[in-house]
């Protein structure tokens, strides 16, 4: 009702506008070859002006401020050609004879119900059938579009759109009468209503092809084994089901970058069970989507899934790590060998506490062992070695192990390469041929992240990478920059007596010239700093010192009274200590004048106070003091 009633106005709006601003040159006329407008279809505009004095050519459309193509239909009649119509719920045209309007039109372009996505569904156990379909239109203006289904010519029921997707809408409660099960095929009706014309759309429906099996209310019974993975359903309604269903699994490994598993399955007819293979994986954690259908040729599968999760029992580590290739490095000043591996990623670990084992065939263990790296002390470079590195976690180690051999390591300077430069403008690092050639097969490229802990050369959180290079190249580029790395070089020979790797700078991020100098210009200019800081110090606590042994001299007698004077006895409070100038202030004042044995003489009254007695007025002040009191004696 909203819509045909916005529609009449809309008409009595353009005849108002129509009568006021069009003016009455000729028999004026415009109108469009279709009836109805419907997006994506095609439909010409004509405009007609019968009147002696026009010209076909003179006449020309307007639409949006836009002149339109036109083409001549006859003496007084041109037309406009629209090959594709597009959504619009106020189009107008204005018609022109040349710049004088004789006529305007308004056309709704409606857009065309052609719904290719309708999907219907029945549950086995239910008699309602719900069906889904995308909504067509321009979004402006779906809330004035209302969508029904019907089936079998019945009272339509509404459709709706859905909470979590907008652009999809629900048709419920579609109701099967009981002998709408004894058909297989029924009719459906889909109409749209759009401003007051309705459009309707026929499909057709086979129930065999729509109905899905209900799931459970319960949970299944999982058994998990090393072996396989089995579901069963206790409910015996399902039981006379299962000759009849077929299973669909997906395994979502969690937390885990991988690509979905579809196992296959096995089932058993005479209950409702199935197994299938338990992932290779150990101690992970899946996260499952179930889905099942009536077999048939064109059954479909529920639409939604049953979702479980499981934990693979942990197993033994089935992969030793890689240990990287000539992939040692002897410190001669320490006497240790550092022995470099590819760790494995978590998805291979299969168990908790998961680590690694590294030793020698003699048994010699190593002291210090990380994610990649193990560090053997007290080496012995006159003796060849193997030295082996395998995988553990709770359940054992890894059946088989990685093994390195290490030459004898007296004379490795020889077979290294020499004379390694990081450049860091171009991300390049370069180096020559080590001294001894014979045998000499190529070079392997090594490098890490910096590790924070001194006692490691790398960071054994982030991976270690190689190249493994031809004899007769001697340079590598990296694709990013090598600065906060440690980049090594090892020479490959055909009896693996390689001298190991030939580090740039190990165990410090500084791997460059110009990095290091950095370094070591702040190092010195911290240590002048510190030694500055410390010579200052020392000075000031020298002069405190000295100035604390500074002493004041006074006349001898100046301050000597005769406490047994009976002026003095009469006062009221007995005389406290008396206060070197420059010193705290006394505690008690006693009047000079009433002390015997001296005049009071005024004191010499300076601009400036001053806290100490220089030698010169002492002396003055003696003098006179010495003077006055000769005189009264």
């Amino acid at each position: 009702m909203e819509g045909e009633l916005t529609g009449l106005l809309l008409v009595f709006l353009v005849q108002l506008i129509s009568i006021c601003g069009a003016n009455k040159v000729c028999d004026a006329d415009i109108w469009s070859s279709n009836e109805t407008l419907y997006a994506g279809g095609a439909y010409d505009v004509f405009c007609r002006c019968n009147h002696s004095d026009v010209r076909s050519e003179d006449l020309h459309l307007r639409s949006d401020g836009i002149d339109l193509d036109m083409e001549v239909v006859d003496n007084f009649t041109a037309k406009h050609t629209v090959n594709t119509a597009k959504e619009k719920y106020i189009n107008m045209y204005y018609c022109y004879w040349k710049d004088t309007l004789v006529k305007e039109i308004l056309f709704l372009v409606l857009p065309l119900l052609k719904v290719s996505n309708l999907k219907c569904r029945h549950q086995d156990d239910s008699s309602i059938v719900a069906c889904g379909f995308s909504r067509i239109g321009d979004p402006r203006f779906w809330r004035s579009y209302k969508y029904s289904l019907s089936l079998d010519s019945r009272q339509p029921v509404g459709c709706r759109e859905t909470p979590e997707k907008k652009t999809w809408m629900q048709c419920m409660d579609i109701e099967l009468l009981y002998e709408d099960f004894y058909v297989k095929r029924h009719n459906l009706s889909l109409q749209l209503e759009a401003h007051g014309i309705t459009q309707s759309q026929r499909f057709q429906i086979n129930l065999d092809r729509i109905t899905v099996p209900t799931w459970p209310t319960e949970s299944p019974i999982l058994e998990t084994t090393e072996e396989n993975i089995c579901l069963e359903w206790n409910r015996n309604f399902w039981k006379y089901k299962a000759r009849n269903i077929e299973w669909r699994i997906q395994l979502l490994l969690r937390n885990q970058k991988i690509d979905p598993q579809w196992p296959k399955i096995d089932t058993f007819p005479d209950d409702l069970r199935f197994c299938f293979d338990t992932p290779s994986f150990g101690n992970q954690i899946y996260d499952v989507k179930l889905w099942c259908r009536f077999i048939n040729p064109f059954g479909p599968y529920t639409d939604d899934y049953y979702p479980f999760t499981f934990t693979t029992p942990a197993t033994l580590p089935q992969l030793p790590p890689e240990i990287v290739p000539n992939g040692f490095f002897h410190d001669t000043k320490q006497k240790k060998l550092y022995v470099f591996w590819i760790q494995l990623t978590e998805l291979q670990f299969n168990g908790p506490n998961f680590t690694y084992i590294a030793q020698t065939q003699t048994g010699k263990t190593a002291s210090l062992l990380s994610n990649n790296t193990a560090v053997f002390d007290d080496w012995d470079a006159t003796h060849s070695s193997l030295v082996y590195v395998w995988s553990q976690n709770s359940e054992g180690p890894s059946a088989n192990k990685s093994n390195l051999e290490v030459p004898v390591l007296t004379h490795e300077r020889s077979r290294q390469p020499q004379e390694l430069d990081y450049h860091a403008d171009n991300l390049t690092i370069t180096w020559r041929s080590p001294e001894y050639q014979s045998d000499l097969v190529g070079y392997v490229v090594t490098w890490c992240s910096a590790s924070p802990n001194t006692s490691q050369i790398c960071d054994d959180l982030k991976p270690i990478n190689y190249r493994v290079l031809e004899e007769s190249q001697h340079h590598f580029n990296f694709n990013s920059s090598m600065v906060f790395s440690n980049v090594a070089v090892a020479a490959r020979y055909k009896d693996n007596s390689g001298g190991g790797m030939q580090w740039n700078d190990p165990r410090f991020v500084w791997a460059t010239k110009e990095t290091s100098f950095r370094w070591r210009w702040s190092y010195y200019l911290g240590s002048a700093l510190l030694l500055l800081t410390l010579f200052l110090l020392l000075i000031s606590i020298d002069k405190l010192r000295r100035m604390s042994d500074i002493a004041v001299s006074v006349p001898d007698g100046l301050f000597i009274v005769n406490w047994k004077s009976n002026n003095v006895a009469q006062l009221s409070n007995p005389p406290a200590e008396t206060a070197v100038p420059g010193s705290v202030a006394p505690k008690t004042i006693v009047d000079v004048n009433e002390l015997t044995g001296g005049t009071f003489l005024e004191p010499i009254r300076k601009k400036e106070p001053c806290s100490y007695v220089d030698s010169y007025t002492m002396h003055q002040f003696k003098t006179s003091a010495y003077t006055s009191y000769s005189k009264h004696t």
